[in-house]
């Protein structure tokens, strides 16, 4: 009788130490669909049956596989997570670099001090965006983007760098309005210019083309600037904020 129940002790302890503990995904991300869509891979994790899928804290899906594609016309978020089922957690933060500009003046305004142009660094966590005047435009700067609140003829307007006398520099802005899904930018380019009419209280979504080719990839990113009421008779004055997806390359997800 000792023996048996020693075995039967064996017996469980050997299935106890099968199922283990379970660990904990790696997970990689891609955008595709011209940036619309976020691919995600992840390595097989021992003893876990199943990964549970979650944005911005509510749950996704639950699969068997390691390969999942969230859909941003089903829905953009700023925090995607990968659980394996019973175990660990990766989480794929996804909001965006965010800089309140304050007040941006249109081109005319005669006040030196009044800046028009906004220039955006695009480096991972080193994105930056700033207001500058003109005289501080540097169109040889790599991974750099200029454009500028304009006054065309009693229209504000914003106009990438390419759209004015100055004409050039390593980086294409263009402007296009906002689509179907909050917080998804445009993925097709036909939607964008490097011309965009500006009304008060508006927002407008960015590509950044650093190709120079005029085609979305990897290497293109996306943003968005908020602006608010447009004041003045021209020349112009509005207040603005602006977003960058700085994550993951060429996604166009901007929640936040």
């Amino acid at each position: 009788m000792k023996r048996f129940y020693a075995l039967l002790f064996a017996g469980a302890a050997l299935m106890v130490g099968c199922r283990g503990n379970v660990g904990t995904p790696s997970v990689t991300v891609e955008a595709t669909n011209n940036g619309s869509d976020l691919d995600l891979t992840w390595n097989p994790v021992e003893n876990a049956n199943k990964y549970k899928i979650y944005g911005d804290g509510n749950l996704i899906a639950t699969i068997d596989s390691t390969h999942y594609v969230l859909q941003g016309s089903e829905g953009v978020y700023s925090l995607v997570v990968v659980e394996a089922e019973g175990g660990g957690a990766d989480s794929i933060d996804l909001t965006p670099y965010e800089k309140d500009l304050g007040t941006i003046y249109t081109h005319d305004d005669p006040d030196t001090t009044h800046h028009s142009w906004v220039k955006v660094y695009l480096k991972g966590d080193s994105t930056e965006a700033t207001t500058i005047s003109q005289a501080s435009v540097d169109t040889t700067l790599n991974n750099t983007a200029y454009f500028v609140f304009f006054n065309n003829a009693g229209t504000p307007q914003f106009k990438d760098v390419f759209e004015t006398s100055i004409g050039g520099g390593k980086v294409r802005t263009k402007f296009a309005d906002p689509g179907s899904t909050a917080g998804l930018a445009p993925n097709s380019t036909d939607a964008y210019s490097g011309t965009k009419d500006v009304s008060g209280n508006s927002e407008y979504y960015l590509w950044f083309d650093r190709d120079l080719d005029g085609n979305i990839s990897t290497n293109s990113c996306f943003g968005l600037i908020k602006v608010g009421p447009t004041n003045g008779s021209g020349p112009y004055n509005t207040t603005a904020t602006i977003y960058i997806q700085n994550k993951v390359p060429g996604l166009g997800w901007i929640k936040y």
